[in-house]
């Protein structure tokens, strides 16, 4: 990234700074909104955050209101109380936000990792969408063995 969009990047941070929700459970939700009509929710990768959504935000919010959510255990938001979460706690924290917000019909969008969240959360709540973006969807390691699993675990963790 040059100079000046490291600066617009930087900007944008700024100028659209996470808050804090709390679920009916009482669990955080750090989310970045802006913007007015009907509703797009984000949903960025692993090792990203709403941050990554900032020029999104920017674009898209003078025709719709924009939320762009940290996942559980990133920014503010409080993690999945498993050692492994699934999905299905991801799509959990996810369905408590929407109802928090209070969210109707919306369009989710979700890339890599918050893909796999989005497309669980739509098979179980298809009446809450206007409509589904998968961007990249991240492929998952099921297929890998133990080994190679605990192996890109220890690389991502450090």
């Amino acid at each position: 990234m040059d100079g000046g969009a490291a600066a617009d990047w930087e900007a944008l941070i700024e100028r659209y700074a996470p808050v804090v929700k709390q679920t009916g459970a009482g669990e955080d939700v750090s989310v970045r909104m802006a913007g007015t009509g009907p509703h797009v929710v984000l949903l960025h990768g692993i090792g990203s955050g709403s941050g990554s959504w900032v020029y999104q935000l920017a674009g898209l919010s003078s025709r719709y209101r924009v939320t762009a959510w940290d996942a559980p255990g990133y920014g503010e938001s409080t993690p999945v109380a498993r050692d492994a979460p699934s999905v299905d706690d991801y799509a959990d924290r996810l369905a408590a936000l929407v109802e928090a917000l209070p969210l109707d019909r919306f369009l989710l969008v979700g890339h890599s990792l918050g893909a796999l969240i989005a497309g669980r959360y739509a098979a179980r709540h298809p009446e809450r969408l206007r409509g589904l973006i998968l961007a990249d969807p991240a492929a998952g390691h099921a297929r890998l063995t133990e080994k190679d699993r605990a192996a890109r675990l220890e690389s991502r963790l450090k």
